[in-house]
């Protein structure tokens, strides 16, 4: 059986790719044994890679090997060589200059290919970032305004923002408070060699998904930077003229990461949801009507009892 894997040569219309050797080995100029003596190196236009190994091309290696390049020569005769024969016998500049040029020309045959097909996705994509942007009751732009409106001590008290600050910087949500020992919680503590006075940590729970608080910057620039951005310049690249190397890399790059980046808003918008609801906010008003003596107490309570009655209950 012949070897099996991936090969991409260069033909008149673009790149085609193959996964049989004797694909390459049918070829009319293709050299299974090649004498290199007296011969140049005019172009690389293929590489492989296989599961199998293959022998190299050149008489004189004949080296087993998974990886290598399909080249032509001055005689204009074709034949399969690995990278350290390749360098060895036809010069280290000369093959890497060649290897160098062929992988730019490969990678941006790809690079279009990845971007036309993406074309096909592009009126998709734009409704489902008029969706997430607009359209949506709890959309991305609800997202980011609340995490950066709505969490600050106008609207949620000091206190509220001290702790919920505390919490983004951790991005722990435990809510504890520490009181007065009992007397048999104070002997215990005691016998463990601590010094009074004696306090015990208490939980009051949890306010949950606190990650979302440092996320209102990156869903903004997700939605406008990443997704928006990108649509345009897929939109506006012209692939029949288009040669600029950096561009399509950067365009064919973005294309490729469009669908994670969707699945990385969707993630934060539930998330935002679900720290945005009455519930998870009980445990910090607990402490703060119970535990908080500040002379502000009044005043934080109002403030924060005001913004938990603005937010929706848990949906069963």
């Amino acid at each position: 059986m012949p070897p099996k894997g991936i090969i991409n040569i260069r033909s008149s219309t673009g790149f085609i790719q193959l996964d049989d050797f004797d694909d390459i080995k049918k070829r009319e100029k293709f050299i299974s044994v090649f004498n290199p003596k007296g011969k140049r190196l005019l172009e690389v236009i293929g590489h492989y890679e296989f599961d199998e190994e293959i022998h190299c091309g050149l008489k004189d290696c004949n080296q087993p090997h998974k990886k290598g390049f399909i080249v032509l020569t001055s005689t204009e005769e074709e034949t399969n060589i690995g990278n350290k024969c390749g360098e060895k016998i036809f010069g280290h500049l000369q093959f890497s200059s060649l290897r160098k040029s062929y992988n730019t020309d490969f990678e941006i045959e790809n690079n279009r290919k990845i971007i036309r097909a993406s074309l096909t996705n592009l009126e998709n994509w734009y409704q489902r970032l008029i969706f997430h942007y607009i359209k949506s009751p709890d959309n991305a732009r609800w997202a980011w305004e609340s995490i950066i409106n709505d969490i600050n001590p106008s609207v949620i008290g000091n206190f509220a923002f001290s702790e919920l600050n505390k919490m983004k910087r951790t991005l722990n949500g435990k809510v504890v408070v520490d009181i007065i020992a009992t007397k048999e919680e104070a002997q215990l503590l005691q016998a463990q060699g601590k010094k009074p006075p004696y306090f015990i940590e208490k939980n009051l729970g949890e306010v949950k998904y606190v990650s979302v608080l440092s996320q209102g910057d990156e869903l903004k620039r997700l939605v406008l930077d990443d997704i928006k951005n990108t649509l345009k310049l897929i939109e506006d690249i012209n692939l029949d003229t288009c040669d600029d190397y950096k561009l399509l890399s950067n365009v064919a790059k973005r294309a490729n990461n469009i669908e994670s980046t969707f699945r990385k808003i969707d993630s934060i918008i539930e998330n935002a949801k679900k720290f945005f609801e009455k519930e998870n906010f009980k445990p910090l008003y607990e402490k703060l009507e119970n535990y908080y003596s500040g002379w502000d107490k009044n005043t934080n309570l109002k403030t924060f009892s005001d913004f938990i009655n603005s937010l929706r209950s848990r949906v069963k």
